[in-house]
């Protein structure tokens, strides 16, 4: 029986560090994209880093365009589905992953921290739906 708590323990540390992390992605995600696009537009040369990094910012969009789900105005769509989205996916994975095996961290036992990323991560993935319905 305490194999069972110590394993629930495991998943519960999981989805807290999964659920931090995908927040700490998906804004940090679009906080380098504006950073990185920026830089490339005031140096005037292409960054290799921007286009490898963000290459589901370029096809995503382009795809949904075509599909006429998403118009080329609908920027607030394009950060969502393009750049937030994705590395928040990655972030939740990775985090889920380090929650698993590793000692979880304080900022993930923390109630105020975990309510606000839960929020974050469910407001993105209404934004989503929210662009995909209408």
């Amino acid at each position: 029986m305490a194999g069972q708590g110590e394993n629930n323990s495991k998943w519960e540390n999981a989805l807290n560090e999964g659920l931090l992390w995908a927040c700490i992605a998906s804004f940090a995600s679009m906080v380098i994209f504006l950073l990185l696009l920026v830089l490339s537009e005031t140096c005037g040369i292409e960054i290799f880093i921007l286009s490898c990094l963000f290459y589901p910012a370029k096809i995503i969009p382009e795809y949904l365009i075509a599909r006429q789900i998403l118009c080329n105005e609908n920027v607030f769509g394009f950060f969502l589905i393009g750049i937030s989205a994705p590395w928040m996916v990655i972030g939740l994975i990775l985090g889920m992953v380090r929650g698993y095996f590793f000692k979880p961290s304080a900022m993930s036992e923390r109630d105020g921290c975990l309510k606000a990323s839960f929020y974050v991560v469910l407001a993105v993935l209404a934004g989503v739906a929210l662009i995909f319905i209408y």
